[in-house]
């Protein structure tokens, strides 16, 4: 995971302030194979064979298979997205079919999904809305072809969810009937100002969130755009045979948010330095004699979202130091 430093030298203590992200601009649009061996835009992780680019129409066809494995085909984004950052991401939805499996004894729908993901967290799985896991890092927009459990009775609808690290903002209530045959334009947007992670589906209407916001003492790290294709072993009646077609994939980044590092702050008494932290990202105070080689001084710590306090504690005299601060996104 790369890192963001700002050097501090002993005699002149300074304040600085850098980005998080630069400038994230994402179009794919599928003219091309995206994912043609030794140079694919998209990685698969998991049954390859639930996705193909279609060569005549220029688009990615995917079949959502539950009695497949759990699979993410993954656009990754080269840099971490978090709650403090604005954005959007959209994709163009066309469904040939969708229901149950009809071989399957499990005659309830499963969802299909398009979500931004974090990638570290693949290998250990990300667990199913519908299992008594809890996904964690996950901006997640699912489509149920058909639900006959809960508030909804038997009805097709869709379910955009913010996943943090520790809770979720979700949106259930939202009856949406995805026809097959027709296009749909689908747009996600996330607004760190309410929290809260909003869907607009182009000629049906916006799905406005219906329960609690994402807290404000939690967190996203997301990383990829994944087209998910959900196993329905975890389930107890759920299971999904649907085939279509995405193109025309974008995403955005409105508003790159606040920086991990703010303000810094340098005290030659006590060789500490002072900084205004992030939740989400690891701090480490660096030294250096030559501004070439640097030594971390202590462990990494944690940010809290406040002010952290950062020592050199060497009983050491050195003719000169220099120092930085080292602040990387949390795996």
């Amino acid at each position: 995971m790369k890192g963001f430093s700002v050097p501090l030298q002993i005699a002149a203590p300074a304040l600085s302030c850098l980005s998080v992200l630069a400038g994230l601009d994402v179009q794919d649009d599928f003219s091309t194979d995206p994912l043609a061996t030794g140079h694919a835009r998209w990685q698969v992780v998991g049954d390859a064979d639930l996705f193909r680019w279609d060569s005549t129409a220029h688009n990615l066809a995917v079949t959502w298979d539950s009695a497949r494995a759990n699979s993410f085909c993954l656009l990754p984004l080269g840099q971490s997205l978090t709650s403090a950052n604005a954005f959007n991401f959209a994709w163009d939805l066309t469904l040939i079919d969708a229901g149950a499996r009809p071989d399957s004894p499990r005659t309830n729908v499963l969802q299909l999904s398009v979500a931004l993901v974090r990638q570290s967290r693949l290998s250990a799985g990300y667990p199913q809305r519908t299992t008594s896991g809890r996904a964690q890092d996950m901006l997640d927009f699912s489509f149920f072809p058909l639900a006959d459990y809960g508030p909804f009775g038997a009805a097709a609808y869709v379910a955009p969810v913010a996943f943090g690290g520790k809770q979720a903002g979700y949106s259930f209530g939202n009856p949406y009937d995805l026809a097959d045959g027709v296009t749909h334009r689908i747009q996600c947007r996330w607004d760190p100002i309410t929290r809260r992670f909003y869907t607009d589906i182009t000629g049906t209407g916006p799905v406005q969130p219906t329960d609690p916001a994402l807290p404000a003492d939690d967190d996203f790290a997301v990383d990829a755009l994944a087209i998910i294709v959900w196993n329905e072993a975890a389930t107890p009646r759920d299971s999904l045979l649907a085939h279509g077609t995405l193109d025309n994939v974008t995403l955005v980044v409105t508003d790159p948010g606040a920086p991990p590092l703010g303000r810094l702050g340098f005290d030659p008494a006590s060789r500490t330095v002072r900084c205004d932290s992030r939740a989400g990202y690891r701090y480490q105070l660096e030294a250096s004699g030559d501004l070439v080689s640097w030594t971390g001084l202590q462990l990494p710590v944690d940010g809290t979202g406040g002010e952290l306090t950062l020592g050199d504690f060497r009983k050491a005299l050195f003719p000169q130091q220099f120092y930085r601060v080292r602040a990387t996104a949390k795996p």
